[in-house]
């Protein structure tokens, strides 16, 4: 083969490569906040990939914003955590913003929301961020004996769920759903870790018309 056709076939695979990567789904980030056990982002980052068929990276740890804390409540204002995402440089040592198209914050503190006594974690369709507190889904916070790989399963559900609020979906009627409204910890615990037939329909629909076009502008709790 000529030096010309080897550039040129060279040429050609570069521009087929380009193409898969600049169509390749963009990548969810997982951010931790406060001292926990680590081992939980592992099960939440391999429960996030099998849901939305993306890859999930985990991010530096970063503060948790004190002004997003109620002295009087002793509990995290999970709205202002998200607002204040926008001051945090969370993308060092793990690439470019463009990289991702969401992003969740995984703390161990209590969260509320006006109007809530607490929540199990909130999602921003609009701005592609979500947060989720382990602190309800630890055994030891209703004085029984702990549970790690408990702990674990809750985790994975609740991170697929708000991030699932992040592309557009609302809660779901199947309590097997991973998108069912948990209004206590013993409905997070009948749920499943993935979508129902009909909220994994409506997720393809929403990636195959694109959720930047219609961003659903609702914040969503739980």
């Amino acid at each position: 083969m000529s030096k010309i056709k080897m550039l040129c076939v060279a040429a050609a695979l570069f521009c087929v490569c380009a193409g898969d990567a600049a169509g390749a789904p963009k990548k969810i980030l997982i951010i931790p906040a406060g001292s926990f056990d680590r081992g939980v982002l592992a099960e939440i980052r391999s429960s996030v990939e099998r849901a939305f068929g993306r890859t999930a990276d985990i991010g530096i740890d970063i503060r948790m914003p004190s002004e997003a804390h109620d002295n009087y409540r002793r509990q995290y204002s999970a709205p202002m955590i998200l607002t204040a995402l926008e001051g945090y440089d969370l993308f060092p040592r793990i690439g470019q913003y463009d990289e991702y198209e969401r992003t969740l914050v995984v703390v161990d503190a209590d969260l509320y929301s006006p109007g809530l006594k607490y929540v199990f974690g909130e999602a921003d369709p609009a701005t592609g961020r979500a947060v989720m507190s382990l602190t309800r889904l630890a055994e030891d916070f209703y004085n029984r004996p702990r549970n790690r790989y408990l702990l674990y399963d809750r985790a994975a559900k609740e991170a697929v769920h708000e991030l699932g609020h992040t592309y557009g979906l609302g809660h779901c009627p199947d309590k097997k759903c991973v998108m069912y409204f948990s209004n206590s910890i013993e409905d997070t615990d009948e749920k499943n870790a993935l979508f129902c037939a009909n909220c994994q329909k409506k997720y393809r629909a929403l990636m195959k018309k694109g959720t930047k076009e219609n961003p659903v502008r609702q914040k969503w709790q739980r």
